[in-house]
Protein backbone atom coordinates (compact mmCIF):
# COMPACT_ATOMS: atom_id res chain seq x y z
CA UNK A 1 0.00 0.00 0.00
CA UNK A 2 2.80 2.40 0.89
CA UNK A 3 4.49 1.57 -2.38
CA UNK A 4 1.39 2.58 -4.42
CA UNK A 5 1.13 5.92 -2.57
CA UNK A 6 4.81 6.57 -3.16
CA UNK A 7 4.41 5.88 -6.88
CA UNK A 8 1.34 8.19 -7.06
CA UNK A 9 3.35 10.98 -5.40
CA UNK A 10 6.18 10.58 -7.90
CA UNK A 11 3.78 10.75 -10.77
CA UNK A 12 2.21 13.92 -9.36
CA UNK A 13 5.61 15.64 -9.08
CA UNK A 14 6.50 14.59 -12.60
CA UNK A 15 3.20 15.99 -13.93
CA UNK A 16 3.73 19.27 -12.09
CA UNK A 17 7.27 19.61 -13.44
CA UNK A 18 6.00 18.87 -16.95
CA UNK A 19 3.27 21.48 -16.62
CA UNK A 20 5.72 24.09 -15.34
CA UNK A 21 8.09 23.33 -18.20
CA UNK A 22 5.25 23.61 -20.71
CA UNK A 23 4.06 26.93 -19.23
CA UNK A 24 7.62 28.27 -19.25
CA UNK A 25 8.06 27.17 -22.86
CA UNK A 26 4.79 28.82 -23.89
CA UNK A 27 5.70 32.09 -22.12
CA UNK A 28 9.14 32.14 -23.72
CA UNK A 29 7.67 31.43 -27.14
CA UNK A 30 5.13 34.21 -26.65
CA UNK A 31 7.82 36.72 -25.68
CA UNK A 32 9.98 35.77 -28.67
CA UNK A 33 7.00 35.99 -31.00
CA UNK A 34 5.92 39.33 -29.55
CA UNK A 35 9.42 40.77 -29.94
CA UNK A 36 9.62 39.46 -33.47
CA UNK A 37 6.27 41.02 -34.33
CA UNK A 38 7.38 44.33 -32.80
CA UNK A 39 10.61 44.24 -34.78
CA UNK A 40 8.70 43.47 -37.95
CA UNK A 41 6.35 46.38 -37.25
CA UNK A 42 9.30 48.74 -36.79
CA UNK A 43 10.91 47.53 -40.03
CA UNK A 44 7.62 47.94 -41.88
CA UNK A 45 7.18 51.45 -40.45
CA UNK A 46 10.74 52.44 -41.38
CA UNK A 47 10.29 50.98 -44.86
CA UNK A 48 7.03 52.89 -45.25
CA UNK A 49 8.77 56.13 -44.19
CA UNK A 50 11.56 55.57 -46.74
CA UNK A 51 9.01 54.74 -49.45
CA UNK A 52 6.78 57.73 -48.63
CA UNK A 53 9.77 60.11 -48.45
CA UNK A 54 10.23 59.68 -52.23
CA UNK A 55 14.01 59.34 -51.76
CA UNK A 56 15.91 57.90 -54.66
CA UNK A 57 17.66 54.54 -54.40
CA UNK A 58 20.99 56.40 -54.50
CA UNK A 59 19.98 58.53 -51.52
CA UNK A 60 18.81 55.46 -49.60
CA UNK A 61 22.11 53.72 -50.37
CA UNK A 62 24.11 56.77 -49.31
CA UNK A 63 22.24 56.91 -46.00
CA UNK A 64 23.88 53.59 -45.14
CA UNK A 65 27.29 54.36 -46.61
CA UNK A 66 27.88 57.80 -45.11
CA UNK A 67 27.65 60.20 -48.08
CA UNK A 68 24.47 61.74 -46.69
CA UNK A 69 25.59 61.88 -43.06
CA UNK A 70 28.00 63.69 -40.78
CA UNK A 71 31.42 62.10 -41.18
CA UNK A 72 33.43 61.67 -37.97
CA UNK A 73 37.12 62.61 -38.09
CA UNK A 74 39.46 60.91 -35.62
CA UNK A 75 42.89 60.93 -37.30
CA UNK A 76 45.20 63.14 -39.37
CA UNK A 77 44.76 60.78 -42.33
CA UNK A 78 41.00 61.30 -42.24
CA UNK A 79 41.34 65.07 -41.83
CA UNK A 80 43.64 65.34 -44.84
CA UNK A 81 41.15 63.32 -46.91
CA UNK A 82 38.35 65.87 -46.46
CA UNK A 83 36.88 66.86 -49.82
CA UNK A 84 39.06 64.46 -51.83
CA UNK A 85 36.27 62.04 -52.76
CA UNK A 86 38.13 59.12 -51.14
CA UNK A 87 36.20 56.28 -49.50
CA UNK A 88 37.42 55.39 -46.01
CA UNK A 89 36.12 52.96 -43.43
CA UNK A 90 35.53 54.45 -39.98
CA UNK A 91 34.23 52.29 -37.13
CA UNK A 92 33.02 49.63 -39.56
CA UNK A 93 31.22 52.05 -41.87
CA UNK A 94 32.28 53.34 -45.29
CA UNK A 95 32.19 57.12 -45.86
CA UNK A 96 32.73 59.08 -49.04
CA UNK A 97 34.81 62.19 -48.30
CA UNK A 98 33.05 64.41 -50.83
CA UNK A 99 33.22 68.20 -51.08
CA UNK A 100 29.59 68.61 -50.05
CA UNK A 101 29.73 66.32 -47.02
CA UNK A 102 29.57 67.58 -43.43
CA UNK A 103 32.40 66.60 -41.10
CA UNK A 104 32.84 66.64 -37.33
CA UNK A 105 36.08 66.50 -35.36
CA UNK A 106 36.05 63.82 -32.65
CA UNK A 107 39.62 64.27 -31.33
CA UNK A 108 42.45 66.74 -31.04
CA UNK A 109 44.55 66.04 -34.15
CA UNK A 110 48.28 66.55 -34.74
CA UNK A 111 49.75 66.99 -38.23
CA UNK A 112 53.52 66.78 -38.67
CA UNK A 113 54.91 68.20 -41.93
CA UNK A 114 58.31 66.90 -43.02
CA UNK A 115 59.02 69.39 -45.81
CA UNK A 116 57.81 72.76 -47.06
CA UNK A 117 55.72 71.20 -49.86
CA UNK A 118 53.40 69.67 -47.25
CA UNK A 119 51.99 72.97 -45.97
CA UNK A 120 48.50 72.30 -44.59
CA UNK A 121 45.71 74.63 -45.70
CA UNK A 122 42.34 73.97 -44.03
CA UNK A 123 39.36 73.77 -46.42
CA UNK A 124 37.37 77.00 -46.39
CA UNK A 125 34.27 75.81 -48.27
CA UNK A 126 33.55 72.57 -46.39
CA UNK A 127 31.52 72.45 -43.17
CA UNK A 128 33.56 71.13 -40.25
CA UNK A 129 31.99 70.98 -36.80
CA UNK A 130 33.57 70.06 -33.48
CA UNK A 131 34.62 73.33 -31.86
CA UNK A 132 35.94 71.57 -28.75
CA UNK A 133 38.89 70.08 -30.62
CA UNK A 134 42.09 71.65 -31.92
CA UNK A 135 44.11 70.74 -35.02
CA UNK A 136 47.81 71.36 -34.35
CA UNK A 137 50.10 71.63 -37.38
CA UNK A 138 53.89 71.52 -36.96
CA UNK A 139 55.86 72.35 -40.09
CA UNK A 140 59.32 71.15 -41.06
CA UNK A 141 60.88 74.19 -39.31
CA UNK A 142 59.12 73.21 -36.05
CA UNK A 143 56.77 76.19 -36.27
CA UNK A 144 53.33 75.47 -34.82
CA UNK A 145 49.91 76.67 -35.94
CA UNK A 146 46.62 75.72 -34.37
CA UNK A 147 43.21 75.56 -36.01
CA UNK A 148 39.75 75.29 -34.48
CA UNK A 149 36.31 75.00 -36.01
CA UNK A 150 34.43 78.30 -35.82
CA UNK A 151 31.16 78.89 -37.66
CA UNK A 152 31.67 75.58 -39.48
CA UNK A 153 35.12 76.49 -40.85
CA UNK A 154 38.56 75.60 -39.56
CA UNK A 155 40.10 78.90 -38.50
CA UNK A 156 43.45 79.83 -36.99
CA UNK A 157 43.00 79.36 -33.26
CA UNK A 158 44.43 81.72 -30.65
CA UNK A 159 43.43 81.06 -27.07
CA UNK A 160 41.26 83.87 -25.72
CA UNK A 161 40.30 85.15 -29.18
CA UNK A 162 37.64 84.41 -31.79
CA UNK A 163 38.53 84.51 -35.48
CA UNK A 164 36.55 86.95 -37.64
CA UNK A 165 36.25 87.25 -41.41
CA UNK A 166 36.88 91.00 -41.37
CA UNK A 167 37.03 94.13 -39.23
CA UNK A 168 35.10 97.21 -40.27
CA UNK A 169 35.55 100.92 -39.61
CA UNK A 170 33.58 104.02 -40.52
CA UNK A 171 36.35 106.61 -40.48
CA UNK A 172 36.63 107.07 -36.71
CA UNK A 173 38.91 104.08 -36.04
CA UNK A 174 42.48 103.25 -37.03
CA UNK A 175 45.28 100.76 -36.29
CA UNK A 176 48.78 101.90 -35.36
CA UNK A 177 51.00 99.09 -36.68
CA UNK A 178 54.03 100.48 -34.78
CA UNK A 179 56.15 99.64 -37.81
CA UNK A 180 58.27 102.46 -39.29
CA UNK A 181 59.03 101.77 -42.99
CA UNK A 182 61.70 102.68 -45.50
CA UNK A 183 61.89 102.27 -49.29
CA UNK A 184 62.15 98.45 -49.03
CA UNK A 185 58.67 98.06 -47.55
CA UNK A 186 56.19 95.56 -48.98
CA UNK A 187 52.47 95.47 -48.14
CA UNK A 188 49.49 93.34 -49.04
CA UNK A 189 45.93 94.19 -47.98
CA UNK A 190 42.61 92.52 -48.79
CA UNK A 191 40.01 95.27 -48.49
CA UNK A 192 36.44 96.27 -49.32
CA UNK A 193 34.68 99.62 -49.04
CA UNK A 194 31.57 101.40 -50.28
CA UNK A 195 32.37 103.30 -53.47
CA UNK A 196 29.29 105.56 -53.48
CA UNK A 197 30.57 108.40 -51.27
CA UNK A 198 29.90 112.12 -51.27
CA UNK A 199 32.15 114.48 -53.22
CA UNK A 200 35.50 115.18 -51.63
CA UNK A 201 35.62 112.19 -49.30
CA UNK A 202 38.71 109.99 -49.05
CA UNK A 203 39.20 106.35 -48.13
CA UNK A 204 42.79 105.98 -46.90
CA UNK A 205 43.87 102.33 -46.90
CA UNK A 206 47.14 102.81 -45.04
CA UNK A 207 50.26 104.93 -44.81
CA UNK A 208 52.43 107.52 -43.09
CA UNK A 209 54.13 110.79 -44.04
CA UNK A 210 56.44 109.15 -46.61
CA UNK A 211 54.25 106.46 -48.13
CA UNK A 212 50.52 105.99 -48.46
CA UNK A 213 47.66 104.52 -50.52
CA UNK A 214 44.28 106.23 -50.59
CA UNK A 215 41.14 106.46 -52.76
CA UNK A 216 38.91 109.39 -53.65
CA UNK A 217 35.87 107.46 -54.88
CA UNK A 218 33.78 110.29 -56.31
CA UNK A 219 36.53 111.10 -58.79
CA UNK A 220 37.71 107.48 -59.26
CA UNK A 221 41.18 108.55 -58.14
CA UNK A 222 43.92 106.59 -56.41
CA UNK A 223 46.31 108.75 -54.40
CA UNK A 224 49.78 107.40 -53.80
CA UNK A 225 52.99 108.66 -52.22
CA UNK A 226 56.43 107.04 -52.19
CA UNK A 227 59.24 109.05 -50.64
CA UNK A 228 59.22 112.54 -52.16
CA UNK A 229 56.95 111.49 -55.05
CA UNK A 230 53.17 111.85 -54.84
CA UNK A 231 50.43 111.80 -57.46
CA UNK A 232 46.87 110.69 -58.17
CA UNK A 233 45.81 108.22 -60.82
CA UNK A 234 42.47 108.41 -62.60
CA UNK A 235 40.16 105.55 -63.54
CA UNK A 236 40.93 103.78 -60.28
CA UNK A 237 37.58 102.21 -59.50
CA UNK A 238 38.72 99.35 -57.25
CA UNK A 239 36.36 99.22 -54.26
CA UNK A 240 37.20 95.63 -53.42
CA UNK A 241 40.08 93.24 -53.92
CA UNK A 242 43.76 92.94 -53.01
CA UNK A 243 46.35 95.69 -53.20
CA UNK A 244 49.96 94.45 -53.20
CA UNK A 245 52.73 97.02 -52.80
CA UNK A 246 56.29 95.89 -53.59
CA UNK A 247 58.46 98.92 -52.80
CA UNK A 248 57.24 101.51 -55.36
CA UNK A 249 55.04 99.16 -57.39
CA UNK A 250 51.30 99.06 -56.51
CA UNK A 251 49.30 96.21 -58.10
CA UNK A 252 45.54 95.69 -57.87
CA UNK A 253 43.90 92.26 -58.09
CA UNK A 254 41.87 91.00 -59.82
CA UNK A 255 42.13 93.91 -62.31
CA UNK A 256 45.87 93.50 -62.72
CA UNK A 257 46.49 97.25 -62.95
CA UNK A 258 49.99 98.39 -61.91
CA UNK A 259 50.81 101.87 -60.66
CA UNK A 260 54.52 102.69 -60.47
CA UNK A 261 55.55 105.97 -58.81
CA UNK A 262 59.10 107.25 -59.08
CA UNK A 263 61.44 105.16 -56.95
CA UNK A 264 63.49 107.02 -54.35
CA UNK A 265 64.99 106.24 -50.98
CA UNK A 266 63.48 107.41 -47.72
CA UNK A 267 63.67 106.65 -44.02
CA UNK A 268 60.49 107.38 -42.06
CA UNK A 269 60.09 108.63 -38.52
CA UNK A 270 56.41 107.76 -38.17
CA UNK A 271 54.65 104.36 -38.24
CA UNK A 272 52.20 102.99 -40.77
CA UNK A 273 48.53 103.40 -39.86
CA UNK A 274 45.72 101.21 -41.25
CA UNK A 275 42.32 102.83 -41.99
CA UNK A 276 44.09 106.21 -42.08
CA UNK A 277 47.46 107.87 -42.70
CA UNK A 278 49.83 108.91 -39.93
CA UNK A 279 50.88 112.58 -40.19
CA UNK A 280 54.17 114.14 -39.10
CA UNK A 281 52.94 114.60 -35.53
CA UNK A 282 51.61 111.06 -35.18
CA UNK A 283 48.02 112.20 -35.69
CA UNK A 284 45.53 111.45 -38.48
CA UNK A 285 45.90 112.92 -41.95
CA UNK A 286 42.31 112.35 -43.04
CA UNK A 287 38.95 113.09 -41.47
CA UNK A 288 36.42 111.18 -43.48
CA UNK A 289 33.14 109.35 -43.15
CA UNK A 290 31.97 106.29 -45.03
CA UNK A 291 29.36 103.58 -44.53
CA UNK A 292 32.11 101.04 -44.12
CA UNK A 293 35.67 100.07 -44.88
CA UNK A 294 36.58 96.43 -44.31
CA UNK A 295 39.95 94.70 -43.93
CA UNK A 296 40.21 90.91 -44.32
CA UNK A 297 43.97 90.73 -43.76
CA UNK A 298 46.98 93.02 -43.80
CA UNK A 299 50.66 92.01 -44.19
CA UNK A 300 53.86 94.05 -43.99
CA UNK A 301 57.37 92.99 -45.05
CA UNK A 302 60.63 94.76 -44.32
CA UNK A 303 62.49 93.69 -47.43
CA UNK A 304 61.98 89.91 -47.49
CA UNK A 305 61.16 89.60 -43.77
CA UNK A 306 57.50 89.37 -42.80
CA UNK A 307 57.15 91.75 -39.84
CA UNK A 308 53.36 92.03 -39.49
CA UNK A 309 50.72 89.43 -40.34
CA UNK A 310 47.40 90.94 -39.27
CA UNK A 311 44.26 88.79 -39.11
CA UNK A 312 40.83 89.97 -37.80
CA UNK A 313 39.98 88.70 -34.31
CA UNK A 314 37.71 89.49 -31.39
CA UNK A 315 39.18 89.41 -27.90
CA UNK A 316 36.88 87.23 -25.80
CA UNK A 317 37.61 88.99 -22.50
CA UNK A 318 36.10 92.35 -23.47
CA UNK A 319 34.81 91.62 -27.01
CA UNK A 320 37.16 94.21 -28.51
CA UNK A 321 37.54 93.80 -32.27
CA UNK A 322 40.85 94.37 -34.01
CA UNK A 323 43.80 92.81 -35.84
CA UNK A 324 45.99 90.09 -34.32
CA UNK A 325 49.60 90.04 -35.47
CA UNK A 326 50.60 86.40 -35.95
CA UNK A 327 54.30 87.32 -36.21
CA UNK A 328 54.65 88.97 -32.81
CA UNK A 329 51.52 87.56 -31.10
CA UNK A 330 50.15 91.03 -30.36
CA UNK A 331 46.51 92.14 -30.58
CA UNK A 332 45.80 95.64 -31.97
CA UNK A 333 42.42 97.24 -31.31
CA UNK A 334 41.44 100.71 -32.49
CA UNK A 335 43.91 103.40 -31.41
CA UNK A 336 41.04 105.88 -31.19
CA UNK A 337 38.22 105.97 -28.66
CA UNK A 338 35.89 104.35 -31.19
CA UNK A 339 35.73 100.58 -31.63
CA UNK A 340 35.71 98.52 -34.78
CA UNK A 341 32.86 96.26 -35.76
CA UNK A 342 33.21 92.98 -37.65
CA UNK A 343 32.03 89.42 -38.10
Amino acid sequence: MKKIKSENGGITILVLVSILFMVSFLITSYVITANKVQTQKEIIQETRKIYESQRSMEEIYNSYFGDDEIIPIYTAEQLLAIGTGEELEINGKIYTFSENAVYILKNDIDIIEENEEETYEPPQDIIIDGSNYVVTVTNFEKQVKKYKSQNGILQLYIEGYTKLNYIQGNGAQYINTEFIPDQDVKIEVNYDFKWELNSGQFVPLYGNTDMYASFRPSYTLFYVKFGTYSNNYSGSNYPTGILAQNKNVFTFSPSGRRIVPTNNDFTSTTPIYIFNVCNANGGLTYTYSTDYFKVYYFKIWNGEELVRDFIPYKRDLDEKIGLYDLVNNVFYSSASEYDFTGE
